[in-house]
């Protein structure tokens, strides 16, 4: 699945206002201004040509610049989700997008079919939030969100195993447990298998946060315990491990 060059359309909106005489005349409108980028790719598995397009502002002046996701396919049925959403960060430059834009990250899963990422606002105190949406049935159904999360990385799937997104839900603050000991909060890793429904995968959650943490405290992030730079959990309470 592999989108054709995208076209840019720019949409001006100015407003008209009848004038004291009778006359009209064209006054400037406070209405924000919108490109459209629109590909064109098979979003529903039977190898014809669909639309993807997002409504984008050319002059943003805060955060959430992608405003509308629109979805027309070959049979005729179409659907949209609004929302405010930027860009995506780096994080996933790195695996096949199936349109040439950070505005959305796309691509086809064997058990959850065309998923298309989208991203929250990126105001730079916290993470972006996360919001999957799924084409099925000529409509964009709601598959998954996260107030915040950081991809670590994609696993493909094999055997008899979906795809997985691997990534943090939260942003770690950074502490001091001793006077020569430095951490951050704990954060765990979350391990979402991508099937017909997204479900956080527990086991996996658990197996991959202690290896990257040295343990687990639990599957949302936590401000009591910390995570010590020698790479294991502290309760700074009890002054205790946790394995």
């Amino acid at each position: 699945m592999r989108a054709v060059p995208s076209t840019l359309v720019s949409i001006a909106l100015v407003a008209c206002s009848g004038g004291g005489n009778g006359t009209a005349r064209r006054v400037a409108d406070n209405s924000p201004a919108y490109r459209i980028e629109s590909f064109g790719l098979d979003l529903d598995g039977d190898n014809r040509t669909d639309s993807l397009q997002l409504e984008v502002l050319t002059h943003p002046t805060d955060p959430g610049t992608i405003t509308k996701v629109r979805v027309r396919l070959a049979t005729g049925a179409s659907d949209s989700v609004v929302g405010n959403w930027d860009p995506a960060r780096d994080d996933y430059a790195a695996y096949d997008n199936a349109v040439p834009t950070r505005d959305a990250f796309v691509h086809e899963y064997p058990r959850a079919g065309t998923l298309i990422f989208l991203f929250g606002e990126d105001v730079g105190c916290c993470l972006q939030s996360l919001d999957i949406v799924r084409v099925m049935d000529g409509h964009l159904q709601r598959y998954y969100h996260r107030d915040e999360f950081a991809l670590l990385q994609f696993l493909p799937p094999l055997g008899d195993d979906p795809a997985f997104l691997i990534g943090i839900p939260g942003r770690s603050e950074g502490t001091r447990t001793t006077d020569t000991l430095k951490g951050s909060t704990y954060t765990p890793t979350h391990v979402v298998r991508l099937d017909t429904s997204a479900q956080l995968d527990t086991a996996r959650s658990i197996k991959w946060t202690r290896s990257r943490l040295g343990g687990f405290a639990g599957l949302e992030p936590r401000n009591d315990i910390e995570v010590v730079e020698q790479n294991y959990l502290w309760d700074p309470i009890r002054k205790t491990r946790i394995p």
